[in-house]
């Protein structure tokens, strides 16, 4: 699943208010941070009233059901969970608005074919690292951040390493005329222009 933000404040605890909270967290094994005892209270009363008629409690069953009806139990869920940077939305801003405006600006001032593309995975690489900082490591590895990187960041960094790589190629290439954007290669200008 989707990496979930770093922890502003623990539940029970008023986190900022830019922070998200996530209802999913309480699927997760292990649920981290732990709930308080009253807190655990709280929550499988709260989970109790999707218990069906003649039904056996199972607390995982209950707290899906739960967790299903998060915009209903909204202001009950609020003090059981984390309160987290919106990691997401860093991510959608860095790597989505500002690498888009980049790759665009570099596509309409360079004349250099590949230019556009090595600024593609040079700032995706460098966005992606500094965003990956408001995310929790990787679960899956003992160490979460080798060397202070998550997997993500280290994949960035080839992604840098690979856009330096191709700006150095086309910068360093013969250059060929660039094709007049609305003009076939034959000089003649295009329909669609």
């Amino acid at each position: 699943g989707e990496l979930l933000g770093k922890i502003e404040a623990p539940p029970g605890v008023e986190g900022p208010w830019w922070t998200v909270q996530f209802p999913q967290e309480l699927l997760t094994s292990g649920h981290a941070p732990a709930l308080t005892e009253p807190q655990q209270q709280q929550l499988l009363l709260l989970a109790g009233k999707y218990l069906l008629p003649n039904e056996e409690p199972r607390y995982s069953v209950l707290i899906e059901r739960l967790v299903a009806h998060a915009a209903e139990n909204a202001a009950a869920l609020k003090p059981l969970l984390a309160s987290r940077q919106p990691s997401q939305l860093f991510q959608a801003a860095a790597e989505g608005i500002i690498v888009g405006v980049l790759v665009w600006i570099a596509w309409t001032y360079s004349k250099i074919a590949g230019v556009a593309g090595a600024v593609f995975l040079m700032s995706y690489g460098v966005l992606r690292i500094a965003t990956e900082f408001s995310r929790l490591p990787d679960a899956q590895f003992v160490n979460g951040r080798p060397m202070g990187l998550s997997r993500g960041q280290w994949l960035s960094v080839v992604m840098i390493l690979a856009g330096i790589g191709v700006l150095a190629y086309v910068l360093k290439a013969k250059p060929t005329p660039p094709s007049v954007r609305g003009q076939n290669a034959g000089g003649a200008e295009s329909a669609e222009g």
